[in-house]
């Protein structure tokens, strides 16, 4: 009987717990919608050339992305986890230098400011946002309307 009281005592708080939001993914994606200018870029532990980040952008609808660095233009698509520590995100390279590519990574939104930590193509995912060799970190800001 002891058994059954304490066992039943350890299932009320999940009972009671609020059950995961199944558009969880789907409220993070929002987050991402919109114009975005880059900030900052560290590519294999060195900062990227100052012009290339003055003029890159980044536009995402919905899971898709068009990103222009330097006179280059990628395109693709993405896919988010937000319930992993940290949160992930892999991207499909449709068009430009890294067409077919894919490439594992992690980020992190807050407000208008996005962080994000590419493996180059094929490699291991990132496990945080030190930079290194093979990792590419960058930070946009939201353009504002």
């Amino acid at each position: 009987m002891k058994t059954k009281l304490l066992l039943l005592l350890a299932l009320v708080p999940l009972l009671a717990a609020e059950p995961p939001k199944p558009d969880a993914a789907k409220d993070e994606l929002k987050k991402f919608e919109g114009k975005w200018k880059l900030v900052s870029a560290d590519f294999d532990g060195k900062e990227a050339d100052p012009e290339n980040v003055k003029t890159a952008s980044l536009v995402v609808t919905g899971n898709e992305f068009t990103m222009k660095i330097g006179n280059e233009t990628h395109k693709g698509k993405f896919t988010i986890d937000p319930a992993k520590k940290p949160k992930t995100i892999d991207t499909e390279f449709t068009e430009g230098s890294l067409k077919d590519s894919k490439v594992l990574g992690i980020y992190e939104i807050d407000g208008d400011t996005r962080k994000s930590c590419f493996a180059g193509p094929d490699k291991d995912r990132p496990t945080d946002f030190t930079g290194g060799n093979g990792k590419y970190i960058w930070t946009w800001k939201r353009e504002k309307p």
